[in-house]
C-alpha cells in the first residue's frame, strides 16, 4: 500500500534525526563549540553571528542564516531540508468569537481548533475535552458541530466555573484525575489543547485502542515521568524516534514575529539571565542539566534581571545571595 505524505515526510524526517543525532542530543552548555559544531565546520560561522542576527533568527527562524554569503554549505542544507518537510501554510483569517475569561491568544487558538473540526471531521457523536479548563473550546466545538460534549478537569473550581458558563447547553462538565483510565467509544472526537507532557501520549493511545478521532495540540513534550519519550507509532518505533528530556526541552522553541513567551528581544534577555545563573550555580560548585537552574522558578523571575534570579535561586538551594 502507497504511504501517505505524513508517512514519507516522518520517513525523511526520521532519516534527518538519525544522520544529526549528535546536534540534536549535543546542547550546547559551555562557551566552547561542542564536537558535532566543529567537527561540521559550522564553529566559526555560528560564533560570528551577533546579537540583532540572532534576535532576528529568533523571529524568522533559521531560514533567516540561509541568506547569507558565509553560512556553511552543509548547514545551508540542513536548515533548507527541515524547512520544507515541516513548513505549514499560512492559517486563514478567522473570526474569533468574544469568549469571557480568556485571553486573545487562547481565542484565535479555540477558533483555528473548531474551523479544523469543521472542516475535516467526518464523523462526530460527542467531544471529550481532556484537560477542559473552564471549558470555552469544549463548548464551542459543541455548538459547531452539533453534538453533545464532556469536558474532563482535575480542578474543582474549574469545573464549577465551566459547569456555570455552560448552563443549557448540551455540554457536562466532571472533575477528575487525568491519566489511564480515560475512556472514548466509536464516534467521541477526543480533544487537548496544551494537553501537557506524558498527556497527550495517554490521550492518543486512549483513542486508538477505542476508534476515537483525535483533535489534539501537545505541549511541554519533556514533561514525562522518565528519562525520555518513547514513539507510539511503528514507523516512529521503527525510526528509533526515542528522543530524551533534555532534547524535548527545545521543542518549546518556537520561531515568530510574537514569540510565547514574549518578543525576541525580551526573550534574548531572559536568555542571557538565565545563562549567566547557570555560570554562577556551576562556580558554586552546583553541575545541573540544561534548564535545572530555573528549578522552582519560572520565566517572570527571568524578567526581573540577573540580580534577583540569583537572588532567589541561590536562596532556594540554601546557598548565601550572591
Amino acid at each position: 500500500m502507497e504511504s501517505s505524505p505524513i508517512e514519507r515526510d516522518l520517513a525523511a524526517l526520521g532519516a534527518l534525526i538519525a544522520e544529526h543525532r549528535d546536534v540534536i542530543a549535543g546542547r550546547v552548555v559551555d562557551p566552547e563549540p561542542p564536537p558535532w559544531c566543529a567537527e561540521r565546520g559550522w564553529a566559526e560561522f555560528l560564533l560570528g553571528l551577533d546579537g540583532p542576527t540572532l534576535v532576528r533568527c529568533e523571529a524568522a527562524g533559521a531560514t533567516a542564516w540561509v541568506a547569507q554569503d558565509a553560512v556553511p554549505a552543509s548547514l545551508r542544507a540542513l536548515i533548507e531540508e527541515v524547512h520544507a518537510r515541516t513548513a505549514v501554510p499560512e492559517p486563514p483569517e478567522l473570526e474569533v468569537p468574544p469568549l469571557r475569561g480568556t485571553s486573545a491568544r487562547k481565542g484565535r487558538q479555540i477558533a483555528a481548533l473548531v474551523a479544523l473540526a469543521r472542516a475535516r471531521l467526518r464523523r462526530c457523536a460527542r467531544v471529550i475535552d481532556v484537560g477542559a479548563g473552564r471549558g470555552h473550546l469544549t463548548r464551542e466545538l459543541a455548538r459547531a458541530l452539533g453534538v453533545p460534549a464532556v469536558g474532563l478537569e482535575r480542578d474543582p473550581t474549574r469545573v464549577a466555573s465551566a459547569s456555570e458558563l455552560a448552563q443549557g447547553e448540551p455540554v457536562a462538565f466532571e472533575a477528575r484525575t487525568l491519566g489511564g483510565e480515560l475512556r472514548f467509544a466509536p464516534g467521541d472526537l477526543a480533544v487537548g489543547l496544551h494537553a501537557c507532557g506524558a498527556l497527550g501520549d495517554t490521550l492518543v493511545v486512549a483513542a486508538a485502542r477505542d476508534g476515537a478521532d483525535v483533535l489534539l495540540v501537545n505541549c511541554c513534550l519533556q514533561h514525562v515521568g522518565d528519562a525520555g519519550r518513547a514513539p507510539l507509532s511503528a514507523q516512529g518505533r521503527e525510526l528509533g524516534l526515542h528522543l530524551g528530556r533534555r532534547v524535548l526541552g527545545l521543542t518549546n522553541l518556537v520561531p515568530g514575529r510574537r514569540l510565547v513567551e514574549g518578543d525576541p528581544q525580551q526573550v534574548m534577555r531572559e536568555r542571557e539571565a538565565r545563562y549567566a545563573l547557570r555560570v554562577l550555580l556551576r562556580e558554586r560548585g552546583h553541575a545541573l542539566d540544561p534548564g535545572a537552574e530555573m528549578q522552582g522558578l519560572n520565566r517572570r523571575h527571568a524578567r526581573q534581571g540577573l540580580p534577583r534570579l540569583a537572588a532567589r535561586a541561590c536562596a532556594r538551594r540554601g546557598l548565601s545571595a550572591p
